[in-house]
């Protein structure tokens, strides 16, 4: 069965309980700490510690009035958190040579060749795909996107292997920046002028976390400097008309439209179909003519909501965690055709 899913951030919800407690060592001695990544009722507290400001009722709305502002520590603090994540819970996950298998292992192992479609910012679905062989940043995030090798394995390195499955996310992604100016050769007295490319070219940028990726790492610095992080994805905001006309972001939409349309079984784990993501899926479910399984705790009232305006889709709700689901062994009751 050819699958696509749709993952949200209670897909990745689970990684930090399985990994619990991690040890690390210091010049100061051994130390220990938890890592995870936050669901959205955790955002408040990890984004606006100080509360949320006067006259915002939801971290929508106090995300929105702090962009309007240009205020983007609150934002910088979200995807500081995703990196660091990353960072130790991947490589926690990742199969282990005789040892028992994460559910992830196990989750990605049992669904392989799935097209992804990802709400979430992080590079938690490419990194462990990437250690798998079945995605490579230039081709996996669905557009084109200029890599650059680590100086380790010298600058003739060039992109072997395509990717299997794609990763397109839906409100950007940490890793990839627009680059859309470029520099001419110096004139006659020595200075270079900008000058825009013909098209938006898209570069992979992993920072801190290329080391999830190796070789691939961050290029040489464009003249116009990588884009701030504010720039590559979509706050969560309850208008989010403005951000979705981003070129990475309309080229994946489109891309991942395409892979709804082949699709013969929709998964969507941990995601709730926010109303305030409504510009974002609607070209989706628009295109869905396949079953669509909600895992997700309150997976029976998201799919009493979207029944309403998408009558015609066969909606199966599952209420389960990812961990649950992944403990019964995947479970696809109710969407398998006959």
């Amino acid at each position: 069965m050819r699958f696509a899913a749709i993952v949200g951030a209670g897909f990745n919800a689970d990684a930090g309980p399985e990994v619990g407690t991690i040890q690390r060592q210091s010049t100061y001695g051994p130390f220990e700490f938890e890592e995870s990544y936050p669901l959205v009722q955790e955002l408040t507290d990890l984004c606006f510690p100080e509360g949320l400001p006067p006259g915002s009722d939801s971290i929508e709305d106090a995300m929105a009035k702090a962009i309007a502002e240009k205020r983007y520590e609150p934002l910088r603090r979200l995807c500081s958190k995703l990196r660091r994540a990353d960072h130790y819970l991947v490589p926690s996950l990742l199969p282990a040579t005789g040892g028992p298998k994460s559910r992830y292992a196990r989750f990605f192992e049992s669904f392989e060749d799935v097209e992804f479609i990802s709400f979430n910012y992080d590079s938690f679905v490419e990194a462990f795909l990437f250690r798998s062989g079945q995605w490579y940043p230039h081709d996996g995030y669905g557009p084109p996107v200029l890599v650059s090798a680590s100086y380790k394995v010298g600058n003739d390195f060039a992109p072997s292997g395509r990717s299997r499955c794609h990763v397109y996310h839906m409100h950007g992604s940490l890793n990839v920046c627009e680059s859309g100016w470029t520099a001419t050769s110096p004139n006659a007295a020595g200075i270079r002028w900008l000058k825009r490319k013909p098209d938006t070219e898209f570069l992979f940028e992993p920072g801190s976390n290329a080391d999830l990726f190796f070789p691939w790492t961050s290029p040489p610095r464009p003249v116009t400097g990588f884009d701030p992080v504010e720039a590559r994805v979509i706050a969560p905001v309850p208008n989010k008309a403005v951000g979705l006309t981003r070129k990475f972001v309309v080229r994946a939409r489109n891309d991942a439209v395409e892979a709804i349309r082949k699709a013969e079984c929709i998964l969507s784990i941990g995601y709730e179909f926010s109303p305030a993501d409504r510009g974002t899926y609607a070209p989706l479910l628009d295109e869905l003519t396949a079953p669509i399984l909600v895992i997700c705790p309150n997976a029976s009232s998201i799919c009493d909501r979207l029944r309403a305006d998408y009558a015609r889709v066969s909606w199966v709700p599952l209420c389960s965690t990812f961990a649950d689901w992944a403990e019964a062994g995947f479970p696809l009751d109710g969407t398998r055709p006959g």
